[in-house]
């Protein structure tokens, strides 16, 4: 084949790169560079040599004879780098993904039946460059071989910096050429190893930016499925916006009652939901998420619901105290206002007191929620959690559990109101004695027995407001004029025969 045949962008673009060096940032840069060997010669032994490499592969391609030499040129152009993107790859080529966040890692993947177990990644030189400019090249941070899974053939990774030309929008599209070789590929059988794609990159800031307001959007949502207006009395304004986003007010029970474990539940979620959003908006695909992660949020959605259950259990009173307070109205009283039980304090309290078992939680929560959110700026797959702090976590959510389960909140309304029950058919006995007709011979004791009887009626029924108010979130009748809602009504404590 005479020279003639040859491609004249074939022979401008292998004297461009001659004058280059395009291969500087191959993986063993760090050894000495050797004299450019003429094109029968053997096989390079450094990547500074791919200059006289790739004119041993071009040669050799298109059959030009040994002697044959190449116009100079002071430095490829652009248009010589795109006519070399379009040599054929030889290799069977993978980007990591078509979208791509800048400023991180990314990696191309490069497979074929001349990549083994045994070849040495050290021998691959490779360069990247931004729409074939020159000026504009990719840094290739390490060149590794991956590791044979699932059956299928090992291939050589290049680990690269992702980049886009200066000025350009937060989001973009541009064209990434890879180009490289083999150092130990005999010059009869190698090839350069070409790869060209068009890849979307996307700026840091607009992906950060996209999941905040993505998780904005889903609380609010949340907020606004959760609230009920007209149910008991709100602030209003500023404080009204803060109350209704509130998330203890968010996560409450049916009755109001604050709950550390779904407030624990919706956090993580969101915090997760969030990252997974982020990472799609970066890469174009979802995120694996670690096994740690997902124990991590095992322990929380089992927590919630054993908590939950728990304190059903251990907050109802029993169906004949239900009955009996149903039937003197106690379960008509206004519920207390939400937005005074949806604070920090009520989380953190178990009948006025502070709960260590809630606070320990807490504390926890806040910390492992803080580091997933930093861990999981790269891949959730990334987020690692030791085995002794998920013990922690787990054991700190037991204790919470086990504090619900030993916590004793209606055994004192029971017995109250056992002895209201019990009271009141003997004072209801007594009084029919004391207005018969005509009057009992010893009415004077009567009266006294019946007074002695409402007495203690009286005490036992202050009792159960006291237990009955509080663990229901009910505000029991005050005297008229009182705002000290310490005070019962006194006809409350009246028992009352119907």
């Amino acid at each position: 084949m005479s020279r003639a045949g040859v491609h004249p962008w074939v022979l401008g673009a292998v004297a461009g790169l001659l004058n280059w060096g395009v291969f500087a940032g191959c993986a063993d840069a760090a050894s000495a560079p050797t004299n450019t060997p003429a094109p029968t010669a053997g096989p390079a032994t450094s990547c500074a040599d791919f200059n006289a490499r790739l004119v041993d592969l071009v040669l050799a391609r298109f059959a030009l004879p040994a002697d044959a030499t190449t116009p100079a040129a002071e430095q490829p152009t652009a248009a010589q780098l795109a006519k070399i993107s379009l040599l054929p790859a030889h290799f069977d080529v993978l980007l990591s993904s078509p979208w791509l966040s800048i400023g991180r890692h990314a990696t191309v993947s490069f497979k074929g039946k001349s990549i083994t177990s045994s070849t040495n990644p050290g021998g691959f030189c490779v360069k990247a460059f931004i729409n074939n400019d020159p000026d504009h090249e990719l840094p290739i941070e390490k060149i590794y071989l991956a590791t044979d899974t699932d059956g299928e053939s090992p291939a050589i990774d290049v680990q690269f910096r992702v980049r886009a030309l200066a000025g350009t929008l937060a989001v973009s599209k541009v064209t990434y050429t890879f180009v490289g070789y083999f150092i130990d590929a005999p010059v009869a059988d190698g090839a350069p190893v070409v790869f060209s794609t068009d890849v979307w990159v996307t700026a840091r800031w607009l992906s950060v930016v996209l999941a905040v307001l993505f998780v904005a959007l889903a609380y609010a949502g949340l907020a606004w499925i959760t609230y009920r207006p007209g149910t008991s009395a709100t602030p209003r304004g500023a404080k009204w916006i803060g109350f209704v986003l509130n998330p203890i007010r968010i996560t409450a029970g049916a009755f109001g009652d604050p709950s550390l474990s779904q407030v624990q539940v919706v956090l993580f979620t969101l915090i997760v939901a969030g990252l997974l959003f982020q990472q799609f908006v970066r890469t174009g695909t979802l995120s694996a998420i670690s096994m740690q992660l997902l124990y991590l949020l095992g322990i929380s959605a089992v927590t919630s619901g054993t908590a939950k259950f728990t304190a059903t259990l251990k907050s109802n009173p029993s169906d004949t105290t239900s009955q009996y307070l149903m039937a003197k109205g106690w379960y008509d009283w206004p519920l207390e206002p939400l937005s005074q039980r949806a604070s920090l304090g009520e989380l953190l309290r178990t009948d006025g007191r502070l709960d260590v078992y809630k606070f320990q939680m807490a504390i926890f929560t806040v910390v492992v929620a803080v580091y997933v959110i930093f861990a999981g700026q790269t891949d959730l797959a990334d987020v690692k959690i030791s085995e002794t702090m998920l013990y922690l976590i787990g054991i700190s959510q037991g204790v919470y559990v086990g504090g619900k389960a030993v916590t004793d909140r209606t055994t004192d309304l029971e017995n109250a109101v056992a002895k209201m029950i019990e009271l009141e058919p003997q004072i209801q006995s007594l009084t029919q004695k004391i207005e018969a007709q005509p009057a009992p011979p010893d009415l004077a004791e009567l009266k006294s027995q019946c007074q002695a009887r409402v007495q203690e009626y009286a005490k036992a029924a202050k009792v159960a407001v006291e237990e009955f108010s509080p663990l229901l979130h009910r505000m029991h009748p005050r005297p008229a004029g009182t705002r000290n809602t310490r005070q019962i009504d006194p006809d409350v404590l009246k028992p009352d025969f119907h």
